[in-house]
């Protein structure tokens, strides 16, 4: 029915850890897209990788996938909350070394960019498993729904972000690095809204949409 359709939606907007939740992954998500968008022109035109721009953009997301699977142990021992806001973190650390690296020096050797962008994509595998179960933890009763709305805004979200980040290739890696840092800091701030300025600990009020 129409009524109990718009009743689960407004109770998904209603819910603070929700409503943040699925925005902070939404920013964090948007600067993945903005790599995805960029990444051709930062390896073959800045870096002259040329065919082995493939191997390379693997290689990165190597970094991603391993700490997916290092999530799946440390999540019991540290919590979804604290694991999450720590990578966050750590995510728009390195993000905003690696730009102020290149800021001050250029286009940094292939390995070092490499090796920054691997870290950067590390805490990015611990973030966004668990910012998506944060968000659809107060919704057990209109599950589907709320999946529905989740994903939905994480994407659109994303996308925009993403675009806007590939728009503004002009040649160097400035622009990606930017990005990174900067929606890495928005979402920060935007999960310490959410938990009331309370980071890096698990509670259990939000559990109950508080």
């Amino acid at each position: 029915r129409a009524r109990s359709v718009t009743d689960a939606f407004l109770a998904v907007l209603r819910s603070r850890p929700t409503l943040g939740y699925t925005i902070a992954g939404g920013v964090v998500l948007g600067a993945l897209m903005g790599y995805i968008a960029s990444a051709q022109q930062v390896y073959v035109e800045v870096y002259r990788l040329g065919a082995w721009f493939p191997l390379m953009f693997g290689a990165i997301a190597l970094a991603q996938s391993a700490a997916s699977f290092a999530n799946s142990r440390l999540v019991m021992r540290l919590g979804m909350r604290r694991l999450s806001h720590i990578a966050l973190a750590g995510f728009t650390a390195t993000s905003a070394v690696h730009l102020v690296l290149v800021l001050a020096f250029g286009t940094l050797p292939l390995a070092l960019f490499a090796g920054l962008l691997a870290s950067t994509f590390f805490c990015f595998g611990f973030v966004m498993p668990n910012f998506n179960a944060l968000a659809m933890e107060p919704m057990g009763r209109i599950a589907g729904t709320a999946s529905s709305f989740v994903g939905a805004t994480t994407t659109g979200l994303a996308a925009t972000l993403g675009w806007a980040v590939g728009q503004h290739f002009a040649g160097t890696t400035v622009p990606l690095l930017a990005g990174f840092a900067l929606y890495g800091a928005v979402a920060l701030a935007v999960v310490a809204l959410t938990e009331r300025g309370r980071l890096f600990s698990e509670r259990e009020a939000l559990v109950r949409g508080g």
